[in-house]
C-alpha cells in the first residue's frame, strides 16, 4: 500500500493518462511557489502545521516530529479523501512531496484504505527539479525568428505550430510578452522557477531530431530568466529575420496596446524614461495625452529597434537571414517564412 513509485520520467509518462489524478502533498506555500505542471494541491500539512512539525524535528527528533504530523492530519483525514475525491475522476491518484518520503506515502497510505490505486514520484519533487534542469540544459537544434517589435512574431509562431513545425512559444509561457508593456492584458507571471518547470515540459514533448523554432528573445522576458543555456542557443543559432515595413508594425501594435487607458501607458513609459531619454519620453507622453498613439509608438519604436539593431550586430556573421515582408499580406507571413527556411535547409522537414 503507498508503497509503489515510479522514478521521474516513468512518472510523467503515467500522467498522460487524464484518469489520473497528480497530487502535490506539499504545503500551499510550497505549491504556490512552484509544482509539477498539471498537479492540484492536496496538502497533508497545511502552511501552519508544516512549520510546527518542521521545528519539533529540528529540536526533539524525528520520532516526536512524527507523532506530532499524526496528531495535526487524523482529524482531517475524511475530509482530504472527500476532496481527493471529488478532484479525481478515476480511483487513480498519484502523489508527490518534497522528497518522495513521508507526506507523499502517508497520503497514499490514507487513499488506499479507501479504495484508490496510488503511485508515488520517487525523489519527491526534488527529483523532478533535477530533471527539470537537466531537460534544459540539453543540446537542441534550433532556428530562430527574428524581427522588431510589431512585426507579428507571435503570430507566425502560431502560424508555424499549426503547419505542423515544432514551436516553443517562451512569451506565452512567460505570460509576458517581453517588452516593458509585455505585461498588459496577461495573467500574472509564474514563478521563475515554475517558468523553467513549464519549459522543460515543452522541450521534453518535442522529438529531439527535429528543428525547434524560437523567438528571439532577451535573457529576461519580464519576470522570468531564460536558462543559460537556452539563451546561448538563441544567440548562436541561425536566425531567420522578419522584415515588416513601419505602418504594419505600427498598426499591429496599436491594436494590441490601443485599448488601455493613457494613463496606465504613461506610468509604463515613465519606467523606461532612462533607456528612453527625457526628450523622447516627453515627446511620447505629450503625444499620447494629446491622443495621438501614432506618433507615440513611432517614437517608441525608435528606442527599441535601435536596441534591437545593437543586439544584432553581436550576432555570429553569416547567422542572419533576412525575409522582406513589406509587401506581404500577414497572413502570408508564416508561409513565406516556412517556405524560405526550407529553401535555405535551415529547418528539418516533418518525420
Amino acid at each position: 500500500m503507498g508503497n509503489q513509485s515510479f522514478p521521474v520520467e516513468q512518472f510523467l509518462q503515467c500522467l498522460k493518462d487524464h484518469q489520473i489524478l497528480l497530487a502535490d502533498t506539499r504545503s500551499e506555500d510550497e505549491y504556490a511557489h512552484a509544482h509539477i505542471p498539471g498537479a492540484v494541491n492536496l496538502p497533508l500539512l497545511r502552511n501552519e502545521e508544516r512549520k510546527t512539525v518542521g521545528t519539533l524535528y529540528k529540536n526533539k527528533g524525528r520520532e516526536a516530529a512524527i507523532l506530532k504530523g499524526f496528531e495535526l492530519v487524523s482529524p482531517r483525514a475524511e475530509e482530504m479523501v472527500e476532496t481527493a475525491r471529488k478532484m479525481a475522476a478515476s480511483e487513480s491518484v498519484h502523489l508527490y512531496c518534497w522528497r518522495g518520503g513521508m507526506r507523499s506515502n502517508l497520503m497514499a497510505s490514507l487513499l488506499e484504505t479507501k479504495g484508490f490505486h496510488t503511485a508515488i514520484l520517487k525523489g519527491g519533487y526534488k527529483a523532478f527539479r533535477n530533471w527539470v534542469i537537466e531537460t534544459n540544459a540539453l543540446p537542441r537544434k534550433v532556428l530562430v525568428l527574428g524581427g522588431g517589435t510589431g512585426s507579428g512574431k507571435t503570430a507566425v509562431l502560431q502560424q508555424l505550430r499549426a503547419a505542423g513545425e515544432q514551436v516553443i512559444d517562451l512569451e506565452q509561457i512567460a505570460s509576458h510578452k517581453g517588452s516593458a508593456f509585455g505585461a498588459l492584458g496577461l495573467p500574472a507571471q509564474p514563478s521563475h522557477e515554475q517558468f523553467e518547470n513549464l519549459l522543460a515540459l515543452e522541450w521534453a514533448a518535442l522529438d529531439p531530431n527535429r528543428t525547434v523554432w524560437l523567438e528571439n528573445e532577451s535573457r529576461s522576458i519580464g519576470s522570468c530568466i531564460l536558462p543559460a543555456n537556452i539563451y546561448a542557443l538563441i544567440r548562436n543559432s541561425e536566425m531567420i529575420e522578419m522584415q515588416v515595413n513601419i505602418d504594419q508594425r505600427k498598426e499591429r501594435i496599436k491594436k494590441e496596446y490601443g485599448c488601455f487607458p493613457a494613463e496606465v501607458l504613461t506610468a509604463i513609459a515613465r519606467k523606461i524614461e532612462k533607456r528612453l531619454g527625457p526628450q523622447h519620453l516627453k515627446d511620447a507622453i505629450e503625444s499620447l495625452e494629446a491622443g495621438d498613439l501614432d506618433h507615440t509608438i513611432l517614437t517608441v519604436l525608435n528606442y527599441y529597434d535601435k536596441t534591437y539593431s545593437h543586439g544584432n550586430e553581436k550576432r555570429s556573421p553569416g547567422t542572419i537571414f533576412t525575409v522582406p515582408l513589406e509587401q506581404t499580406p500577414p497572413e502570408q507571413f508564416a508561409h513565406q517564412i516556412l517556405e524560405f527556411a526550407r529553401a535555405q535547409k535551415l529547418t528539418t522537414t516533418q518525420s
